[in-house]
């Protein structure tokens, strides 16, 4: 790792379900390794509000790290730019692929915006988190209404897929489906389903267990 203050983690990710999957699924695993682990909003920090005052706002869809930057404000003046200064700690970014083909591509685009970023320490979910709630589902054992949804690849699940699931089949709202999902999520069926989850786990996660 890289930071000189080794005792803290900033985990940097962009919205309300980023958020709570980190939250409850993964910040343990780092704590056996740093002292404080942070998770961070950094999509609602370009938006111009404080990591402090944040709650996860889990119906607000937010558009891509590079257009907020572009649109909103240059790097150099952004709070965002500050997290990846390496006295704060170590940090991972943890960003969507977007419309992007390839992770090299994704990664460039990022970098374009952010410079001083390691791109080592960028950790994708391809296509969105909620590909990971799905992966980590022991589908056999719940409602049939499931197997619908995971008829795809896990990594191929959109948050368009994820909200006309919700509603359309269980009536429910995409809020209300993930947490369902966080309730029964088994993380060696995750690693097993998602190659993307598999990725960052083994790059991210496992050296500090």
């Amino acid at each position: 790792m890289m930071g000189q203050n080794a005792h803290t983690l900033n985990i940097l990710v962009e919205g309300g379900a980023d958020y709570d999957f980190f939250d409850q699924k993964l910040r343990k695993k780092f704590e056996k390794k740093y002292k404080r682990v942070n998770i961070i909003l950094y999509a609602k920090q370009l938006k111009g509000i404080k990591e402090e005052s944040t709650v996860p706002d889990r119906q607000m869809f937010l558009k891509s790290l590079d257009d907020e930057i572009r649109k909103k404000i240059s790097p150099q003046k952004s709070e965002l730019f500050n997290w990846f200064n390496p006295a704060l700690g170590d940090y991972i970014l943890v960003a969507d692929m977007d419309t992007f083909k390839d992770l090299n591509s994704r990664k460039r685009s990022i970098m374009k915006c952010l410079p001083n970023l390691n791109s080592e320490r960028i950790g994708f979910a391809i296509i969105c988190i909620e590909s990971w709630y799905a992966a980590g589902q022991q589908w056999e054992d719940r409602n049939l209404l499931y197997a619908k949804l995971y008829d795809r690849n896990p990594d191929e699940i959109n948050k368009n897929h994820f909200i006309e699931f919700a509603i359309g089949e269980l009536g429910e709202s995409d809020w209300d489906l993930r947490s369902d999902m966080l309730k029964h999520w088994d993380i060696s069926v995750a690693l097993s389903s998602s190659p993307s989850f598999s990725i960052f786990w083994s790059t991210f996660v496992k050296p500090v267990l």
